[in-house]
């Protein structure tokens, strides 16, 4: 149903300055993020739109409708998004909601003749530079244009941990401290003792594939994959997929999540895990689906 605005609420979309956007983001650790272009904090229908100065949705891309499908946000690092929550993955994909109001004339409720809902959606494209960043948003339309699915595969397509591999993380989870930084970015060793409680740690490569989170220092709460594990001489030595936002520095406490390589072997002899495992071990090729009979 379409809505109706009110004749005066119109004509300040029309061209009358007075309207100013209010931007709603629920963040992955669930906070919520209000903020607005307006030069003073407006509050309205319980909620806090904090003035952010520089805050303006720019490139907006339109359905033969006239639909909003997506747009984007070019900013500063701030108090509201600081870069270190941006490369610590909290805006990944992240829901929002865009309005225009009247600021000389807030709305009560959402079906207010006094603002404008643009989109609601998913945050897409994070783009992380030196002094700035930008954020592309996608609109319900841009999302269901999107293709969703999941492939046959010989390799397991559920995350370790989550409710279809059914593995009880904190099961296969150890946690030590930094006693020597290799490299700064890449690669830094421990001495720690880093026995699971479901066994293992101490041998070459089971945190290969895993997941580091540092628990201190200036990484705190910041995790990375890991590429290679290597246990030698009663020390751990990690080489991470991706550098750490902060240089790691000796002392610096983390946990580190067991590796899984999606492979069957894997799934079967480390985890015991195989009746839990997502993927399609016995699918015949192409190959042996074309295959004849030899009279």
């Amino acid at each position: 149903m379409m809505k109706i605005f009110a004749d005066d609420f119109k004509a300040k979309l029309s061209g009358t300055p007075t309207l100013a956007y209010c931007l709603k983001i629920e963040r992955k650790d669930s906070t919520l993020v209000y903020v607005t272009n307006h030069f003073e904090d407006l509050v309205f229908m319980g909620r806090t739109y904090r003035r952010l100065p520089g805050f303006l949705p720019s490139d907006f891309t339109l359905d033969s409708d006239g639909t909003v499908v997506t747009f984007s946000v070019s900013l500063g690092y701030n108090d509201w998004f600081t870069k270190i929550d941006l490369l610590g993955g909290l805006y990944d994909y992240a829901s929002f909601e865009l309005l225009i109001v009247d600021f000389t004339n807030l709305p009560t409720n959402l079906n207010s003749p006094y603002q404008a809902f643009i989109q609601r959606g998913r945050v897409g494209r994070v783009e992380i530079y030196r002094n700035k960043f930008t954020l592309e948003f996608i609109g319900l339309m841009g999302l269901l244009k999107q293709t969703h699915g999941e492939l046959v595969s010989v390799t397991c397509r559920a995350t370790f941990g989550d409710s279809r591999c059914k593995l009880n993380k904190g099961s296969w989870t150890g946690s030590g401290t930094v006693s020597d930084v290799t490299d700064q970015w890449l690669i830094f060793s421990s001495t720690s003792d880093l026995s699971v409680p479901k066994g293992g740690g101490q041998s070459d490569g089971f945190f290969s594939n895993g997941c580091i989170t540092f628990i201190s220092g200036e990484n705190n709460g910041l995790s990375r994959e890991v590429l290679l594990h290597t246990y030698s001489g009663g020390t751990h030595e990690f080489k991470l997929f991706l550098p750490m936002v902060f240089a790691i520095k000796s002392g610096d406490a983390f946990s580190v999540v067991a590796g899984c390589n999606k492979t069957s072997s894997v799934c079967k002899n480390k985890f015991s895990n195989l009746i839990n495992m997502r993927a399609e071990l016995f699918i015949p090729g192409a190959d042996v689906m074309s295959q004849i009979p030899d009279y």
